[in-house]
């Protein structure tokens, strides 16, 4: 028996609500797209501009990072990954860029440090068109005792359109070894698929130096902090790099499992869709998301992740989750 729930982590936004005006000219220019395959990466250009790196050794699960909008600004944070940036924080050393990961599977813990490890079984496509790129991978989930617990499979789609860049998410976890238990404890509440946006678009203060500028809303309409633990469609977070305002999205797909999903959305820069952590965000009674993979089952989740220069709107954003469900 097969569990479909689609998970799409997607950074992408149609050109007529996202991306500003394109002339004909500036249309015909647009960036050939191109892959770089390295032994512990695999780099993403657009023109002569990186996008990103999907970065698959070194660290305790697979990231992407940098994550670069248009004009070549970074929007996610530098450390722990390089040196710290200006105004970044030190917190939370596992909050790498972009990242999935979760904190109890079984009684085992692959969102923090020093626990489980997601380690690259192989890499099955690497390839470019005039549209997009794509990565396809596998992994194997080890245990602190080096076990293979489960394996997945993960698909990575890369586009550009205008002021506009998407990345497409989607994972395959396959219970291959055993029947798995996605547990909803104070560990399961941390999770799942989630970024650690640039220190600007903090909802609050870490220094004097480069001050938060962010401001978040959610697609049922609450703003600031207060989306956190909300059953939402999508999360937005905007504000001001360089005096110039750059907008995060991460749209939920219908099909994923417990849509809309809840949010581990942190006003210090951390957004996390995660399905399993029930009883931490509702307030239900510990074990109510609680999931389960037989043995030979998998469960597939999809998250739409949009990167855009410039303002987004709610209008926008639902325009923009309408046309990703019905295409």
């Amino acid at each position: 028996m097969r569990i479909v729930v689609s998970l799409c982590l997607s950074f992408c936004v149609a050109s007529f609500c996202w991306a500003a005006p394109q002339s004909d000219s500036v249309a015909a220019q647009a960036p050939k797209v191109s892959v770089v395959q390295k032994e512990d990466r695999i780099a993403v250009k657009f023109g002569e501009e990186l996008f990103t790196q999907y970065i698959f050794k070194g660290f305790e699960k697979p990231i992407l990072y940098p994550v670069m909008a248009p004009g070549n600004v970074a929007i996610t944070r530098s450390f722990p990954v390089e040196k710290k940036a200006p105004g970044e924080a030190t917190d939370h050393p596992h909050h790498k860029s972009i990242f999935f990961g979760q904190g109890n599977i079984s009684g085992h813990n692959f969102w923090t440090m020093g626990h489980g490890k997601i380690v690259l079984d192989k890499v099955m496509q690497a390839q470019a068109n005039e549209d997009n790129a794509v990565i396809t991978t596998s992994h194997l989930w080890k245990t602190k005792q080096n076990e293979t617990l489960l394996r997945d499979e993960t698909k990575l789609t890369f586009s550009q359109q205008g002021n506009t860049r998407s990345i497409e998410y989607e994972i395959r976890l396959i219970a291959s070894e055993q029947e798995l238990v996605f547990t909803d404890d104070k560990n399961g509440k941390e999770g799942t698929m989630a970024i650690r946006t640039h220190p600007a678009l903090r909802l609050r203060h870490r220094n004097k130096r480069q001050p938060a500028t962010g401001r978040a809303r959610n697609s049922e309409g609450t703003t600031g902090k207060a989306i956190w633990g909300e059953k939402a469609k999508w999360v937005l977070y905007q504000g001001l790099i360089n005096d110039q305002n750059y907008a995060i999205a991460i749209l939920d797909h219908p099909g994923n499992l417990r849509h809309p999903t809840t949010w581990m959305a942190r006003d210090y820069g951390l957004v996390g869709a995660n399905p399993f952590g029930l009883s931490h965000y509702l307030g239900k009674e510990r074990g109510a998301g609680n999931y389960t993979l037989k043995k030979g089952e998998s469960l597939t989740l999809k998250y739409l992740f949009v990167f855009t220069k410039g303002d987004v709107s709610a209008g926008d954003m639902d325009a923009r989750f309408k046309s990703w469900t019905e295409k």
